[in-house]
């Protein structure tokens, strides 16, 4: 799984590379905060790679990286339905992020302090995230299909943002649901899951830098 790795960090780093093009353009902020993101991605999963390879040795503490990804993907989401809040304007659907942004964080807490743990990766969590993610994705395309403007979605960033997080997310639920719920898998059918999660992540990133990418110059 190493070339896997490897290659999926060189699709993130492309995707944050494209993202660059926002500064000379003096477009939306947000997309501009939405860079920052990526780059966090970045050494997020950089980070989360050399831990379990080298960095654990160095400090006495456990090799897994799992309780780094529990508060690594706690803050990514948490910047999702940031950035979802801010792209919606439907004010319904923008209160039910603020909703689902509350329980989220309650839900967090009480998994990391009651239930599954710091140290065991949150699957639940996972889980319930992915359920967020997919709802905020199609909640954009809910705006899209009543906007009173017409859009030209191949140059809207916000699409493919949004579809880049639903195929990730889909895939990613259906996977966690799989190898977490059912548990009726052999481990050679996990890693088959696991690596078609991966693919649909290095897809979100595609998504991402066509993201960027679509924007015309002024």
């Amino acid at each position: 799984m190493n070339w896997f790795q490897y290659f999926s960090i060189s699709v993130i780093l492309i995707s944050y590379l494209s993202s660059l093009r926002i500064f000379r353009l003096d477009k939306s902020p947000l997309l501009k905060l939405f860079s920052f993101f990526l780059l966090f991605l970045l050494l997020g999963e950089l980070f989360g790679m050399a831990w379990s390879k080298w960095i654990w040795s160095k400090t006495g503490f456990t090799r897994s990286n799992q309780w780094f990804y529990n508060f690594f993907h706690a803050g990514t989401y948490s910047f999702y339905l940031y950035f979802f809040y801010k792209v919606l304007s439907v004010r319904y659907l923008k209160r039910w992020v603020q909703v689902m942004g509350a329980v989220y964080l309650m839900f967090v807490i009480y998994n990391l302090s009651f239930w599954q743990g710091v140290y065991q990766f949150n699957s639940y969590t996972e889980l319930f995230s992915c359920f967020i993610m997919i709802f905020l994705s199609i909640a954009y395309y809910y705006q899209l299909l009543h906007a009173k403007e017409i859009i030209v979605l191949s140059r809207d960033p916000f699409f493919w943002i949004s579809t880049g997080v639903l195929t990730y997310h889909l895939g990613s639920m259906m996977g966690l649901f799989l190898i977490n719920v059912m548990n009726a898998i052999s481990l050679d059918k996990a890693r088959d899951i696991h690596l078609i999660i991966g693919f649909c992540g290095i897809l979100m990133y595609l998504n991402f830098t066509v993201a960027f990418l679509c924007l015309k110059k002024k």
